[in-house]
């Protein structure tokens, strides 16, 4: 954890030296204790394009309400950027969708009806209440609203924020990471601008956001929006390294133990420090994931499935690395059965941890299995899209947790994405390390079960899999 954490890895940006050396540590350690390499060797090289916007060249004018109004950057709206393209202009009616969700064979379709054809949609955060907390954070998540309103033709979707994220995190994460894809690009749907609008300036162009008269096909206004952006390719790797496992009827049976290995890098100096050197976010989950390699290499016999120990890229510009380790999951000499998440280990006092997607499949009962034999208090919860690596892994249909316990507000507000992630400030090693062996067990048993992980009765995700 120092090491990767130290000034000298310059907060590990994906594409930049910093990372290099980040990921050749790990590779050198992958190698030290003669784990077996994918498809030849630790690095999985990625090419990514990566783009940011322009913010001088980018405005978003709106006429509602009697008003027109030409919105600040960054006070009233941001975005991440639109992949594949240098800039993108759109002008049109503004018209109300509601959610912003279509599931017809659930009856639910805020499109139902209207023509949205040129025409530039403004949605709510969320999704039905009705639905299972899978399927609802599927549906709700902004990748699939913003599909979902270019497959109806809309020129663009402005996305009113969610209450519970700060306004002030959602614009540095956009300055921070843009968005990005790796090369080649996969064929896709049209793609679109997505613009996220501060919550009181849309009460603003649609008045109260809570108010009956507010329906789905209401024309609010009108929009111009011009994005203006620059992108270049680096490249990148993921650190994979495979441990066999001992039974021969098991051994093409893999579980994926990750960790995200990079951060944002050098950005704007705070309190004369400009290195965001991420130590908890996310240097501890690495610290973690080669605790537990050279744990499992200790052990007087193999887990009966095999390990794949990945560190990924660019997990903070969009789960690129991740979501490329699943599309060529083909390299991996088996199946991919389970994976679980590393993303910032416990590293202040704890009394219970969060098992995010042990309500999902079996490994909620492998969880409660090792938090019985160690001690340790869990709580399990469902997982849904978007966040961290999990997230490619879950959509792909194999089942997976993300363990850990809640930050406080506090560090999320003065330390995350800061240069104050850093060795300097107070770090609890000992729940660190409660939780690295809390993660080691349940990692253990999921491996060295007689049956393979599974989804329960009729769970949303195990569907897609199904498919």
């Amino acid at each position: 954890m120092t090491v990767l954490a130290d000034d000298a890895m310059q907060g590990r940006e994906t594409g930049t030296p910093g990372f290099d050396r980040a990921a050749e540590y790990v590779a050198d350690q992958f190698r030290g204790l003669r784990l077996q390499g994918i498809n030849g060797g630790n690095l999985q090289q990625i090419t990514i394009r990566r783009t940011r916007v322009d913010e001088r060249g980018s405005a978003l004018t709106v006429t509602a309400l009697g008003q027109r109004r030409t919105l600040a950057y960054a006070n009233d709206f941001v975005t991440y950027g639109m992949r594949g393209a240098a800039s993108v202009s759109a002008e049109g009616p503004l018209m109300f969708v509601g959610d912003g969700v279509s599931v017809p064979q659930h009856g639910v379709d805020a499109y139902r009806g209207l023509d949205v054809a040129g025409k530039i949609v403004v949605a709510l955060p969320g999704g039905p209440p009705s639905f299972s907390p899978s399927e609802r954070s599927f549906y709700a998540d902004a990748t699939h609203k913003v599909a979902n309103a270019a497959a109806h033709g809309a020129a663009a979707l402005l996305l009113v924020d969610a209450p519970q994220i700060p306004w002030d995190l959602r614009v540095r994460a956009a300055r921070q990471l843009g968005v990005s894809e790796a090369m080649p690009t996969r064929d896709r749907e049209s793609v679109i601008p997505l613009v996220y609008l501060q919550r009181e300036t849309a009460e603003g162009i649609l008045g109260s956001l809570d108010r009956p008269t507010l329906q789905a096909g209401l024309l609010v206004g009108s929009v111009q929006l011009m994005l203006r952006q620059v992108s270049h390719e680096v490249s990148s790797a993921n650190v994979v390294a495979r441990l066999p496992g001992s039974d021969p009827r098991r051994v093409g049976e893999h579980i994926v133990l990750m960790a995200h290995l990079d951060h944002v890098g050098v950005g704007e100096p705070i309190s004369g420090d400009a290195v965001y050197n991420g130590a908890v976010d996310n240097a501890s989950g690495v610290a973690a994931l080669l605790t537990m390699a050279k744990a499992f290499l200790s052990l007087p016999r193999r887990p009966a499935r095999s390990l794949v120990f990945l560190a990924t890229t660019g997990e903070e510009q969009g789960l690129i690395g991740a979501e490329y380790f699943v599309r060529r999951s083909d390299l991996v000499p088996g199946e991919i059965v389970a994976a679980l998440n590393v993303d910032g280990t416990s590293v202040t006092p704890f009394e219970h941890l969060d098992v995010r997607g042990g309500s999902n499949s079996s490994l909620g009962a492998t969880s409660q299995a090792a938090g019985r034999q160690l001690s340790v208090a869990i709580r399990l919860e469902p997982l849904g899209v978007g966040g961290s690596d999990h997230s490619p892994f879950l959509l792909a249909g194999i089942p997976v947790l993300w363990v850990g316990a809640s930050l406080p507000s506090e560090w999320m507000r003065t330390h995350y994405h800061t240069p104050q992630d850093d060795m300097r400030q107070a770090l609890d090693l000992e729940a660190a390390a409660r939780y690295t062996r809390f993660m080691f067990l349940t990692t253990y048993l999921a491996a060295d079960a007689s049956a393979r992980p599974t989804w329960n009765a009729g769970e949303f995700f195990g569907k897609k899999r199904a498919r």
